[in-house]
Formats: structure tokens, C-alpha cells, sequence
């Protein structure tokens, strides 16, 4: 006890005389966190606009525009019935979508015959295009059943019987686990814990790295006469208590601030952000020993960000990925990680539950541990002190 405190008294001291490792460690999490989730705030997108051309002026394809323009997904900045005019403004990216009614549109529906409805989106971004295709079709599609519903039932009396004609399918949709369907609630959580983990490990990777570079390497492993693993959990000891602190900060304030769902138990999530840490201390303390200055350790893992994220299996399903990603996502920590992340914080899973999945984290903090031992084995009997 005496020698860790020793390791946090020496760690806290050499963060504040850098202000890399400041930087870094106590302000690059919090403005992260806040700054990337205050882009994604609005959660969905609101009035992406289109215009309508209705060839058919008819009462039913006013009231249908009448119905776009409602909701609060589209926003209808224009009727014509110039296709070509409309299309300028689509290629001038004026609008993100055309929405045109054929002639006898609602002649054809009264007679029950298909009518012709076009949409035409700008798929070059996905997230507009795919919001007015679900605007527009849940629209059509409940207007359409409406106008059946009135058909049938000045056919026949038996007004239960039109219902059925009306929609012999009925369809209810209901999430399993989650009840979002937004695309800020999918990706938001997912970035928290990347910065958590990208800035543990910049910071974790300066702090060894700088112990080269000041000729501080023999000083810090005779704290524990040169015992690796305890010198090693000792400097990590500082990155631990902080970064836990940061995880559950996130789990209560950010995740209130920006109306993400937590249904999971807390004990379980601490239990996993231990191992998660462990790892990744592991992990860390293995690659940083191969940098002998500061700066070149906070570039690698900087750049590493981005490909971490993508290989972790969160934006992209591994099972879609070539072996050799697949082999490399295995190794991420990221990627064990989120899989028991998503179970406990979104599917409320217990500890218990997860264990199969704890036990790869479990392996990495082995598989890395050896070789980290392994690594600072070698550099103290060469006599590495710089």
C-alpha cells in the first residue's frame, strides 16, 4: 500500500508539470464527451426539405402535401407541376427530395386501380434521405388505408368487415431491449466509451513514454524493486481511479444531459469498467514502451482513434469484415467491451449474465500482461534508462 501510494503521489506530481498530460487526461474527456454530444443533441432531424410536384391537383394529393408539410420529419417548400423546374432545385441541393403525384392520381385510387406516386431522394447523404423515405411512406401508406376503409364501407354495411379489407394486415411494431430508433441514442454511447478509452490510453502512453524520454524509466521501477506487474499497476493506479470516476460521471450526468437510456445495473457496469481498464492498462503499457518520446506515443494512439472505432464491430458488424479485420478486432479491447457494454446498459443485463463475454476481456488482460512483462523484462536487464 505504501509503494502505490508512492506510484500516485509521483504520477500526480509529473502530470501537473505537463501540460500535454493535462491536456489530455482532465480536459480532453470532459470537452469531448459535451462536445460531441451536444452535435448530436437534436437526436433526429427535423423539416428536411422537399418540394411536390402534383400533376394531378386533385383533393386528395392536396390533402396528402398537406400531410407532408405536418410532419415534423419533411418540410414542403414548394407545389408545382413543372417536373423540370422541381428538378433544378434537386440539383441545386435546394431540397433533398421530389415527391410527385401522376395524373389521375386520385381518379385511379377511387376506381381502386394502382396509382402512381414517384420519389425521388438525394441518397448521397443517407441519414435525410432515409428520413423522408419512412416520413413519406408511413404517410402514404395510412392515407391509402383510409381511402380503402371509405371504399368498403360504402360498398357493403358491415363496417368491421371494411376494417379488415381495409388493412388485412396489420402491422405492430414493437423494439426488443431498446425503444430507440434514432441515430444520436445507436452512436452516442459508443463514442463516449471511445473517448474514454482513446484518452486513457494517449494519456497512459505519454506518461511511459515521458519516462524514457526524462531518463525517469530505472526511477520508476525501483519503487517496487523492480517488479513489473506491480510497477506497472502502480502507475496505472492514477489513470484508474480517474477514469472511473469519468465513466460513471458519464453514465449519470452525460447520459441524463443528452436523454440516453440507461436500464442496466451500476455494480455490473463498474465490475466491467475494472476489466475494461485493466486491458487496456495492459495494452497501453505494452505499446508505449516501444516510444521513446512523448509526442510520437500521443500520435500513434491519435491515429489509431478512428480504426479502433471501425474494427470494434459498433459502426460495422465484424461478421461483414474480411479475417484478417476480424482477427485484429479480437485484439481491440474495444471490441469485447462494447459487446457487454450494449448487454448491461441497453439490454439490463446482470454481471452473471455476461460472463462468457467478460472472459475475452479476461484473456487480453492476460495475453497483453505477458507481453508486457515480457517487454520490460527485456529493457531492465539491458539497462534501458532512456
Amino acid at each position: 500500500m505504501k509503494n502505490l501510494g508512492i506510484h500516485i503521489l509521483r504520477e500526480a506530481k509529473r502530470i501537473s508539470k505537463d501540460f500535454t498530460l493535462v491536456l489530455t487526461l482532465l480536459i480532453a474527456p470532459l470537452f469531448y464527451a459535451f462536445f460531441y454530444g451536444s452535435i448530436y443533441i437534436n437526436k433526429k432531424e427535423q423539416n428536411v426539405k422537399i418540394i411536390v410536384v402534383d400533376k394531378d391537383n386533385s383533393e386528395l394529393s392536396r390533402r396528402l402535401t398537406k400531410m407532408f408539410d405536418e410532419s415534423s420529419y419533411v418540410e414542403v417548400i414548394g407545389v408545382s407541376q413543372n417536373f423540370e423546374a422541381a428538378k433544378k432545385a434537386f440539383l441545386a441541393y435546394k431540397v433533398q427530395g421530389i415527391v410527385q403525384f401522376s395524373k389521375n392520381f386520385e381518379g385511379d385510387i377511387k376506381r381502386m386501380k394502382g396509382a402512381d406516386l414517384q420519389l425521388f431522394l438525394n441518397t448521397s447523404k443517407f441519414l435525410p434521405s432515409n428520413d423522408i423515405k419512412e416520413a413519406i411512406s408511413t404517410i402514404v401508406m395510412t392515407a391509402s388505408a383510409g381511402v380503402r376503409l371509405e371504399y368498403y364501407k360504402a360498398t357493403m354495411n358491415d363496417e368491421d368487415r371494411a376494417l379488415v379489407l381495409a388493412q388485412p394486415v396489420l402491422l405492430k411494431d414493437h423494439s426488443i431491449f431498446t425503444s430507440f430508433t434514432n441515430y444520436t441514442d445507436f452512436l452516442l454511447p459508443g463514442l463516449l466509451l471511445l473517448i474514454l478509452q482513446q484518452t486513457f490510453l494517449m494519456g497512459l502512453a505519454e506518461s511511459i513514454a515521458r519516462e524514457f524520454e526524462k531518463n525517469t524509466f530505472t526511477e520508476w521501477f525501483s519503487v517496487n524493486k523492480n517488479k513489473i506487474l506491480p510497477n506497472i499497476f502502480g502507475k496505472g493506479l492514477f489513470f484508474y481511479v480517474l477514469f472511473l470516476a469519468y465513466a460513471l460521471f458519464f453514465i449519470v450526468v452525460n447520459y441524463a444531459v443528452f436523454g440516453l437510456n440507461f436500464d442496466g445495473d451500476f455494480f455490473s457496469l463498474l465490475l466491467l469498467f475494472v476489466l475494461f481498464f485493466t486491458t487496456l492498462l495492459m495494452f497501453g503499457s505494452f505499446i508505449a514502451s516501444f516510444f521513446k518520446k512523448e509526442i510520437f506515443a500521443l500520435q500513434f494512439f491519435a491515429f489509431t482513434t478512428y480504426p479502433f472505432f471501425l474494427m470494434a464491430g459498433f459502426a460495422w458488424p465484424i461478421e461483414a469484415m474480411n479475417p484478417l479485420f476480424k482477427l485484429v478486432s479480437f485484439l481491440i479491447p474495444t471490441t469485447h467491451m462494447l459487446e457487454v457494454y450494449i448487454k448491461i446498459v441497453y439490454n439490463g443485463l446482470g454481471f452473471m449474465d455476461c460472463l462468457e463475454d467478460m472472459l475475452y476481456l479476461v484473456i487480453l488482460i492476460f495475453f497483453y500482461g505477458s507481453l508486457a512483462h515480457f517487454r520490460y523484462a527485456y529493457l531492465l536487464k539491458k539497462g534501458v534508462s532512456h
